[in-house]
């Protein structure tokens, strides 16, 4: 304070006493919540501060932390790079807050802090979209010969003045972009208009609750970056995702425009079984059994899913209309248990070819996204027992190595880690854990005797954490498994301890409030010699690249990360020894050698690292002329870039794509034949393409297991040189003939859809293939047949993952190279199917 004049330090209890009185929020946010509300998530929120401060493995406390850098990082969280508050309305907040934001706020549970800052924000947003709207109005002079260099806007701009020209640069750029993706200056002024007031409209129409949970993430992560906070609402979500499985209708939603729209809807669930009702339609009101109609609008998103989700048997009513407004259908509904197939694990098998005087084998792939479990004796899942199923299907099959997946994992419950390690080992000691009290634990292999004890590959990449790096650093440490993947893992050492706040005596059984449930690292954990993978991450016997081209940072770049520590080793942890399959240095080194052979002439890893670089440009952003005629040469540069890297591609994959036969478990098999059912059902009586339904379209493979292809991720422009094959379908499917040409310039049409739905699509077609020419059911099938096109043109709309995943088809290849060095015997036939 020694910057206060004398007489201005008089005033000081003043103010902080006038901060105090303004506790209770007052704002726009802030006014969601009733004041009852507010003073029960005070209380939550002050029971979280004294379980931080008694339980957290570091000891640290609130009165540690730096509440300038708390404001810091839940600004940047709202306004990432500073596009809506520049620096001096920052600098602004940390005055305002920092001095006063733990005594007055953090240890009273109060979050006004969050809803004041969040205030300005949505102010000065819909301020800059008035800006934006004025900007737009007036013509653009694309004939100066300036950059925009995204690289120069790492940090916020100083000012408003210096924010006003970064925006210029930015508008002037997106409409360079649609100018040059065939829009006339005029529509691209339009459309840009629209976008920035879409942003508006959720700007203005913000959820307290997330608000405050953002906040308080931020808040609590200054701790260490794994700690943090649920809302009732994120922490049911949390809890479905470790389940793999939901009791609802089976429908994904989103708000949009203070709409709530249908995303997607879940493959054999019930809302699957109502073609009437597709993805992108709006839901208009909800109604449970003969319960009257509920609104949606309004409506928290939240509040939105809980009513359409309810227990297996009963019923739900739906009011919905498709996205352009027609009068509102209803639809009663029996929930039931729906199958969440991203999130469960699924398993393959790849054939390499021979090659030399080695024979050709079948390599099993496992590939689980999270170690997810749960308790529920109605809905029971776990990661182990699926693997434990596959498992035992490839076994049946017949392969001749494995490889283990886990470069998408981030972790999930420990144990199921503990206990998949018994799928590959008999016994022994999978992780060593120390507590607050320091004592060290050593978790072991449960009873039962592994399911498979060939040669087995760990799959990792710098995303594998946690538990991933529990399961990997076991089977290295017991020399059962080779690693392959990017040079280290994630790095994250430490274990967290999920409490449900609703369960303490703190929370009354009036509350008017549902409590959320609190992230809190408890305890550090290490491989069974003791070195942790904390900052470190876990080794790969043979290092491939990077590949998480993402560029996910390490645990060691996070903001309080914990510092590296090594455990001390009970007595009698040692190396398993019995007479199980187990890589040795000399088999190793082989691996190794064969590897290092391999990837120095792949053509698919010549590919990646071009492609990569390609993808680091865009992301980082390169210094692009706002000149039309430039930005012309430049744009028909890249294209071609892209396009031979596209050529390339297909060329490749067409080439050397290895024969693969998927494996689901039978609940995720039951929802795929009832899509596939449905879709046959739908499109009875003639050549089957697929369906296109709201913003999807549902292609039907040649194994006849239905996929999902999402519009809005298909870049028509990439197929204007497919035109003539994409004619020839149309025309097959509709009897008709079809102009090149027309099809020549449907395509950027349908690239510029501001939302690529089913309507917009057969809006676009009907502009050329009007009803007076073609019959609407045969220009439906006209549609089914492009879009069927472009999936067998562009394999990659369809794979589950890309044919030439190079880490993937390289740890398939080690798997083989073992399965050689250790029986160099033919392999065994395939079991028949």
């Amino acid at each position: 304070m020694a910057f206060l004049r004398p007489q201005l330090r008089l005033f000081l209890p003043f103010a902080i006493a006038a901060f105090a009185r303004a506790a209770e929020p007052t704002g726009a946010i802030a006014a969601q919540l009733s004041a009852p509300e507010q003073r029960d998530l005070q209380r939550e929120a002050r029971l979280m501060v004294d379980l931080l401060q008694n339980l957290h493995y570091s000891d640290r406390t609130f009165g540690d932390i730096d509440a300038s850098e708390v404001i810091t990082r839940y600004t940047e969280a709202l306004d990432p790079g500073g596009w809506i508050l520049p620096a001096d309305d920052r600098e602004l907040l940390k005055r305002r807050f920092s001095r006063v934001l733990k005594s007055v706020y953090v240890f009273k549970g109060d979050v006004a802090p969050a809803f004041e800052i969040f205030d300005l924000f949505a102010r000065r947003a819909s301020e800059r979209c008035a800006w934006i709207d004025r900007q737009l109005d007036k013509p653009f002079d694309f004939t100066t010969d300036e950059l925009c260099n995204p690289a120069d806007w790492k940090n916020p701009p100083a000012n408003q003045s210096e924010a006003d020209r970064r925006w210029q640069l930015r508008l002037k750029d997106e409409l360079l972009q649609d100018i040059l993706a065939g829009r006339e200056p005029a529509a691209a002024a339009t459309a840009a208009k629209q976008r920035y007031e879409r942003f508006r409209r959720r700007i203005t129409t913000p959820d307290a609750l997330s608000i405050r949970e953002l906040y308080l993430e931020m808040l609590i992560e200054s701790f260490d970056p794994h700690s943090g906070y649920f809302s009732s609402d994120s922490a049911r979500e949390f809890q479905i995702g470790m389940a793999g499985a939901v009791c609802g209708v089976g429908l994904d939603l989103c708000k949009q425009d203070g709409r709530c729209v249908v995303t997607a809807i879940n493959p054999g669930s019930p809302a699957d079984q109502h073609p009437e009702l597709r993805s992108g339609d709006i839901l208009v009101s909800t109604a449970e059994g003969d319960a009257p109609w509920v609104p949606t609008a309004g409506r928290r998103l939240r509040e939105i899913v809980a009513a359409v989700r309810g227990q297996p048997g009963t019923s739900v009513r739906l009011a919905f209309t498709s996205s352009s407004g027609a009068d509102p259908r209803e639809l009663s509904i029996v929930r039931a248990r729906v199958v969440l197939e991203e999130s469960r694990a699924r398993a393959a098998i790849s054939t390499l070819p021979a090659t030399g005087t080695e024979p050709a084998r079948r390599i099993g792939w496992l590939e689980l996204p999270t170690f997810y479990s749960n308790n529920d004796p109605k809905t029971p899942s776990s990661a182990a027992a699926d693997l434990r199923h596959l498992l035992g299907e490839l076994e049946t099959a017949g392969i001749d190595g494995l490889v283990l997946d886990l470069r998408r994992n981030p972790g999930g419950v420990m144990q199921e880690a503990v206990t998949i390690a018994g799928l590959f080992l008999p016994e022994g000691v999978v992780l060593l854990s120390r507590g607050g009290d320091g004592a060290v634990a050593a978790q072991r292999i449960p009873p039962g005797a592994p399911v498979y004890g060939g040669p087995l590959v760990v799959l990792t990449s710098s995303a594998s954490a946690s538990a991933s790096e529990v399961l990997a650093g076991a089977l290295r440490y017991h020399h059962r498994a080779v690693i392959v993947g990017s040079p280290h893992t994630f790095g994250k050492g430490s274990v967290q301890n999920f409490i449900d706040l609703s369960l303490s005596t703190a929370h009354k059984a009036d509350s008017p409030t549902a409590w959320g449930m609190l992230r809190l690292t408890e305890q550090r954990f290490a491989a069974p010699d003791g070195s942790g993978p904390q900052n470190c991450g876990i080794p790969a016997d043979l290092a491939f690249y990077d590949l998480q081209p993402g560029e996910v940072p390490s645990e060691a770049s996070l903001p309080h990360a914990l510092p590296a520590e090594q455990l001390p080793v009970p007595a009698g942890v040692t190396p398993f020894a019995g007479a199980l399959l187990r890589l040795d240095t000399e088999v190793l080194r082989q691996l190794a050698a064969r590897h290092d052979a391999r990837v120095a002439n792949l053509p698919e890893l010549t590919l990646f690292a071009n492609e990569h670089l390609l993808r680091r440009e865009w992301r980082t952003g390169t210094a692009r002329s706002l000149q039309l005629e430039k930005r012309k040469l430049e744009q028909s540069g890249n294209e071609a870039r892209v396009a031979a890297l596209r050529q390339q591609r297909r060329t490749l994959t067409a080439a050397s794509a290895y024969p693969t036969a998927p494996y689901d478990l039978p609940d995720v098999r039951t929802a795929q034949q009832s899509r596939r059912h449905n879709l046959l059902s739908r499109n009875a009586g003639g050549i089957i393409h697929g369906r296109l339904s709201g913003n999807v379209f549902l292609p039907l493979t040649p194994e006849g297991r239905p996929q999902e292809v999402r519009l809005a991720s298909v870049d028509f422009r990439q197929f204007v040189g497919d035109v003539p094959a994409l004619a020839g379908a149309f025309a097959a499917a509709t009897g008709q003939a079809a102009d090149v040409a027309e099809f020549t310039l449907l395509l950027p049409e349908l690239a510029l859809l501001p939302e690529c739905n089913e309507a917009a699509i057969r809006s676009c077609f009907l502009q050329h293939f009007p009803a007076e020419r073609l019959a609407p059911e045969l220009l439906d099938r006209g549609i089914g047949a492009v879009l069927q096109q472009f999936t067998e043109i562009d394999a990659e709309l369809l794979a589950e993952r890309p044919a030439l995943d190079i880490g993937l088809r390289e740890s398939l290849r080690v798997a083989a190279d073992w399965a050689t060095l250790s029986a160099p015997t033919p392999p065994r036939e395939p079991a028949s199917q």
